[in-house]
Parts: structure tokens; sequence; C-alpha cells
């Protein structure tokens, strides 16, 4: 299972950030080595998952990304990022 989360959570930090650079975000490179893709707090590891294989095999992209504007890393855990209201 782990393996899979670092694949998923890379997949999406790289989309992520091509995101920000697309809307003309600074992307700092320094930062960028700081991140990890071995956070798990969105993973639950004790429960059932069914998988909607059929559905998933079929799509050609990922889910959307949030807006980057007001996006911020959080205080003192720089690898979740958090959208300010």
């Amino acid at each position: 299972m782990t393996n899979a989360v670092v694949t998923w959570n890379t997949v999406y930090m790289a989309a992520a950030l091509e995101h920000l650079r697309a809307e003309g975000e600074r992307v700092n490179e320094e930062d960028i080595g700081r991140l990890s893709p071995a956070r798990y707090e969105h993973i639950n590891p004790y429960g059932k998952y069914r998988f909607a294989i059929e559905e998933g095999l079929s799509r050609s992209r990922l889910r959307p990304l949030p807006p980057s504007a007001g996006c911020r890393w959080s205080p003192g855990d720089p690898g979740t990022p958090h959208l300010e209201t």
C-alpha cells in the first residue's frame, strides 16, 4: 500500500507544481526539495476499499486541482498545502 500511496502522491504533486507554474505562480526549487510524497494522512489504512476499476481505467486525466489563488503552506507542516479563506 505504501508504494501505491507514494506513487499517487508523486503524480499529484508533479501535477500541482505544473498547475502552479501554468498560473504564473513562483515555484521555489528549494521548497520542492523539501516536499515528500510519503504523506498518508488522507489514507485510511484500516478501512475497506471498493474500486470502480472500469471507471478508473476509462479516465484519461487526473482529478482537477483546486485553484492556486490563496494557496499557502501550513505553518509547521511544510508538506501540507491549504487554501486560505
